[in-house]
């Protein structure tokens, strides 16, 4: 069998990545990146598809024109354009909007990264649920860290600052918490648009990293107290696994995204007000047994997820299905 995989660069296409990476030795497979977002800059690169039995697109958008290939074409689908666009509205999504409705019918199997978006899926697409599977992300289990968290206590997140990903109640919760709790720090690791409008918010409450290497995001996770996911809409935060692995605990809000992975004093926090994440931090930081629980179950649920090669075994299972 030989795959070949469409990808828009190799920095988008890592998700895909470290599965293709680890597939078992009888599946043949290339790798195609493109710089173009839509689907009509990846018409170039179908003329090479020739010999190839599957087609593996990392994004539905990149599908637009998937029923010109002319062989099964199998989709990752990490997130949907039009939850993206109820949050960051501008001309290219009308774009994304009407590739990604393409990909999707034209797709002939979809990948879903989480029962999350699958139910997505179903709700925005319904003609689109049968030919629907769930296949998770796969996060390298980081080392679970030997020494406890720095003191003052260290909050952190990180992350594209986007809107969808709600920084701004991040540097309200900074503000509002070292008022009542001057010594501890709130680190905000990523790059993005809405950089300066953080940082305009920002009152010295909050350090502002901007990006950061991959190294330092470790770093500074490996020695917070814990780490926060504001998010209003993710598919499957794969930052939230790595915290849970590391064995900082997570505190986010009860949106379906974090069904199944977050339960409240069990494996991490949730929250819905700024009051309530005050009142359960302060629970957390004076119950130093309930903090090593809340580890200890994180981290066996960040065990339990599946491995990349389980993954990749998954998707040749699909792809069997077509030959």
């Amino acid at each position: 069998m030989n795959v070949a995989y469409i990808m828009r660069s190799t920095q988008y296409g890592g998700d895909l990545q470290k599965f293709i990476d680890v597939l078992p030795q009888e599946i043949e497979h290339s790798e195609f990146y493109s710089k173009f977002n839509y689907g009509t800059g990846l018409i170039p690169l179908y003329r090479n598809l020739k010999g190839f039995d599957i087609v593996h697109i990392n994004c539905p958008i990149f599908a637009g024109f998937a029923n010109s290939i002319r062989r099964p074409v199998v989709t990752s689908v990490h997130t949907l354009q039009p939850d993206e666009s109820k949050y960051e509205y501008h001309r290219r999504f009308f774009m994304a909007n009407y590739f990604e409705r393409k990909g999707i019918i034209h797709s002939d199997k979809l990948l879903a990264c989480s029962p999350f978006i699958a139910g997505r899926i179903k709700e925005v697409y319904n003609e689109a649920i049968e030919k629907t599977v769930v296949i998770p992300h796969s996060v390298s289990y980081l080392p679970l860290r030997d020494e406890p968290p720095t003191n003052p206590p260290i909050v952190f997140a990180s992350g594209r600052l986007a809107v969808r990903k709600n920084f701004t109640e991040f540097i309200h919760l900074s503000k509002s918490i070292k008022k009542e709790l001057p010594d501890v720090e709130f680190y905000l690791s990523g790059g993005g648009r809405e950089y300066k409008h953080l940082s305009s918010m920002n009152d010295g409450s909050c350090y502002i990293l901007g990006r950061t290497s991959t190294e330092r995001y470790l770093e500074l996770l490996s020695s917070s107290f814990c780490y926060v996911l504001t998010s209003l809409y993710e598919g499957d935060p794969q930052v939230v696994i790595e915290a849970m692995s590391v064995g900082v605990p997570v505190f986010t809000h009860n949106l379906g995204f974090v069904h199944g992975i977050i339960k409240d004093y069990e494996t991490g926090f949730l929250y819905d007000t700024p009051q309530e994440f005050l009142e359960k931090f302060l629970y957390l930081l004076n119950s130093p047994m309930e903090y090593e629980n809340i580890v200890h179950n994180a981290r066996e649920y960040a065990e339990s997820r599946p491995s990349a090669e389980d993954i990749a075994k998954r998707f040749v299972q699909v792809y069997e299905e077509f030959t």
